[in-house]
């Protein structure tokens, strides 16, 4: 495979590599590195933990665009790492994951957040070309919310990308059915829109952001689900009593 010449360094419309955003980031981003690898290397650090891990109801954002929101999904950020890649010409594609959607998160996600899962869903993940091979590296969770859940949950186990070697996610075989990689593109993944309820996704997110500032404080799934509940209920009450002194 001509990787120069098969779409793996194109800009397109969600991957927008050649806007002066995404430049300019994987520029700084980058910082010193001469060599392709630590170039590559910087800019997966920096995506993975600079842009926050986030199941959005409306994930069909350009790289730029996640880029300024500073949180995406796993499309969103591997199509923000493939951008910065192309941007530092590097060739680099995605990885797609079919998945069983309500297992495949791990023993941290309880009964109520998967049954708002489908039965089977897609996970993506970056793919890049160094030393004349492709590489698997999987930004999708970010360092806080790694050290929030892994302890609990395998596959929220930090993923350390070095350049020579794949760093994937450590998804349990039997929840991943079918993989794809390297592909040139996910823009027809990232123009769909989901019809599931927004509130689903504030709820999957709350338990998100919770795990990510206070997961580290609990031994096991079950002390970590309680606490969710019981902060979540703290917190609609607090917006609440806030609303209605405002309202006041």
């Amino acid at each position: 495979m001509h990787v120069r010449s098969t779409g793996f360094l194109d800009s397109t419309r969600f991957c927008d590599a050649g806007s002066k955003a995404i430049a300019d980031a994987a520029a700084e981003a980058a910082g010193g590195a001469i060599t392709d690898r630590d170039k590559a290397v910087a800019l997966f650090r920096w995506v993975q933990d600079e842009i926050k891990y986030a199941i959005l109801h409306d994930w069909t954002h350009t790289a730029t665009e996640t880029l300024r929101m500073g949180r995406g999904s796993c499309s969103n950020k591997a199509n923000l790492l493939c951008a910065m890649l192309r941007a530092q010409n590097i060739p680099a594609g995605f990885g797609v994951l079919v998945v069983n959607g309500k297992e495949y998160f791990g023993q941290g996600w309880f009964p109520a957040l998967r049954e708002m899962c489908d039965e089977t869903s897609r996970h993506f993940f970056g793919v890049v070309h160094l030393g004349g091979k492709w590489l698997r590296c999987d930004p999708s969770d970010d360092g806080a919310l790694s050290a929030g859940a892994s302890h609990i949950n395998r596959p929220s186990t930090r993923v350390h990308f070095d350049g020579t070697s794949h760093a994937d996610m450590l998804f349990d075989p039997a929840h991943v059915l079918s993989s794809s990689w390297p592909v040139p593109d996910i823009d027809r993944f990232l123009a769909r829109k989901t019809t599931k309820p927004r509130e689903d996704f504030a709820y999957m997110n709350s338990y998100v952001e919770f795990v990510r500032l206070h997961g580290a404080r609990y031994a096991g799934p079950r002390e970590l689900e309680e606490a969710f509940h019981a902060w979540r209920r703290g917190t609609i009450a607090g917006a609440g009593a806030r609303g209605g002194q405002r309202a006041g």
